[in-house]
């Protein structure tokens, strides 16, 4: 990295191996309900949106909850803890990198275990459950509106998150693709911001890496929980053992 931070940038294809579906792919969404129905706009402006949503997220923060960290994820926090790697940018909602023991995680969608204003930005642990099934739920600090703290279709990053995201990159020498199919525009200039500073990239995926690698990218076609592990002890950095 010649001096410059290394960064790991992760998606869905790092919590595959614990069990938890990629939170794009509509695993979580009821059956016969338009996607659509699920969009940041629709929940504003449609009560029945809302609920489809909060029962949506309750159904994915089950599976979650239920889900333990994996070799990726414990060998990311192991590369941190060495001082190997800087920070860690995940588009997952799951937690599992903080579960693990990463300390400079930088969540850019959010997290499925918290909910938040959407008017004064107060976030707190979710309600009794099936609360949002019969009425709207409003802060009682500002009134507005409660929504799971994950970002919805059509929803902006929290500009704290999105600042936190940019800092952590401004001075990248190395950056970890894990997991990510690039889908979403954030990520993706993210990406970008990094190779024009020129950073080396790494890529850890199965699939689609051909819509965003380039030549001269180390490309590594293999599950993230074989290939970090590897990295970690190629390096010298023991991995905590699987907790039970």
């Amino acid at each position: 990295a010649a001096g410059k931070s290394v960064v790991a940038l992760t998606g869905a294809g790092v919590s595959t191996d614990s069990g938890i579906p990629d939170y794009i792919s509509g695993a979580w969404l009821k059956p016969g309900v338009p996607v659509t129905a699920y969009s940041y706009e629709r929940f504003l402006s449609s009560p029945q949106c809302r609920r489809a949503y909060w029962d949506a997220c309750d159904d994915f923060r089950g599976v979650v909850e239920a889900a333990r960290p994996n070799g990726g994820h414990r060998a990311l926090a192991a590369l941190e803890r060495e001082g190997w790697l800087t920070a860690t940018v995940t588009q997952n909602v799951d937690g599992l990198h903080q579960a693990a023991g990463s300390q400079m995680v930088v969540s850019l969608h959010g997290r499925i275990n918290r909910v938040s204003c959407l008017s004064c930005g107060a976030a707190s642990d979710w309600p009794p459950a099936a609360t949002w099934q019969h009425y709207d739920l409003h802060c009682s600090a500002c009134s507005g509106l409660i929504k799971p703290a994950v970002i919805a279709m059509g929803e902006n990053i929290p500009p704290i998150a999105w600042q936190a995201a940019e800092t952590v990159v401004a001075d990248c020498g190395v950056m970890v693709v894990v997991g990510s199919q690039m889908a979403v525009s954030s990520a993706f200039e993210l990406l970008m911001r990094t190779r024009q500073g020129g950073a080396s990239i790494v890529i850890v995926s199965l699939d689609h890496t051909e819509a965003y690698a380039w030549p001269g990218d180390n490309v590594l076609s293999f599950k993230a929980e074989a290939v970090l592990p590897a990295l970690a002890l190629l390096l010298d950095c023991p991995v905590t053992p699987e907790s039970r």
